[in-house]
C-alpha cells in the first residue's frame, strides 16, 4: 500500500512540475564565432610554380593549392607484386573511385623469392 501511495505521489508530482511551465525544449543556444584570419603565405620560395600549360601549384599556411584552390592529397599503395598483371588497370580504377589521388608502386622485396642459394 506504500508503495502504490508512493508511486501516485510522484506520478501526480511530476505531472504537476511538467504541467506549470517546465518544457523540455531548452531555450536555443547561440554561438558567436569569429571568422579564422586569412591564411598565411610566402613560407616557402618556390620559384617558378607555373607549368607551361598554365596551372599553378603553390602552399599557404593551411593546405597546397592547385590554381588556388585548395587540394587533399590522398596517397594509397598498390602492390603489383601481389596481383596478377591483368588485374591492375581494374584495381587501379577502384582506387581511383575513391577518394585516392595518389598512388604509390613499391616493390616489396621480402615478397620476391631470392635468386640465389643460401
Amino acid at each position: 500500500m506504500r508503495r502504490n501511495f508512493l508511486t501516485c505521489f510522484l506520478s501526480v508530482a511530476i505531472f504537476v512540475w511538467l504541467a506549470n511551465g517546465f518544457s523540455l525544449a531548452a531555450a536555443p543556444l547561440t554561438a558567436t564565432v569569429s571568422p579564422p584570419a586569412p591564411a598565411e603565405t610566402g613560407y616557402f620560395k618556390l620559384g617558378t610554380t607555373k607549368n607551361p600549360a598554365g596551372h599553378e601549384i603553390s602552399v599557404n599556411s593551411r593546405s597546397l593549392l592547385f590554381d588556388g584552390q585548395p587540394v587533399f592529397p590522398v596517397l594509397g599503395e598498390f602492390h603489383y607484386s601481389r596481383c596478377p598483371q591483368a588485374e591492375w588497370r581494374d584495381e587501379l580504377k577502384l582506387q581511383s573511385v575513391g577518394i585516392v589521388n595518389q598512388v604509390e608502386f613499391g616493390k616489396q622485396i621480402c615478397s620476391h623469392p631470392r635468386s640465389h642459394e643460401e
